[in-house]
């Protein structure tokens, strides 16, 4: 059974990519978010692309204001240790994608067609919008 919860870790995407950046350097958060970053208007944005997208941008809020109470002792120290390169990514630009991921993607519909479970997805990313423009 796979996992699947409204926090930015709480799926089985994140959860791998998460998995898989231990051995991957900061760059790969970046890539992460690029993948929404760069898809032309319009374009379809997947529940994995974008839930994995959520997931960097995570790391990014949590480097920028210490909060991990989303994260695990392992993934709390790597963002430790690779905070400076985190903090060197391009804020703006993560923003923006979680704004789009917010606005049109595929998530944004499941989530939407949540009901109440939705709510706190919705009002997670919100959250998320407003650490990353602190």
């Amino acid at each position: 059974m796979g996992a699947w919860g409204h926090g930015p870790f709480d799926n089985d995407s994140a959860q791998d990519w998460l998995g898989e950046l231990t051995a991957a350097g900061p760059s790969r958060v970046g890539s992460a978010v690029q993948a929404i970053a760069s898809s032309a208007p319009g374009a379809t944005l997947s529940v994995d692309t974008c839930s994995i997208a959520l997931a960097a941008a995570e790391l990014v809020a949590a480097a920028r204001d210490g909060r991990t109470a989303w994260l695990d002792d392992a993934s709390a120290g790597w963002i430790a240790t690779h905070r400076d390169a985190l903090l060197a990514l391009d804020v703006a630009r993560i923003r923006d994608a979680v704004e789009r991921i917010a606005s049109d993607s595929d998530l944004r519909e499941l989530w939407s067609d949540a009901g109440k479970r939705g709510e706190a997805f919705h009002a997670y990313v919100r959250e998320l919008v407003q650490r990353l423009s602190r």
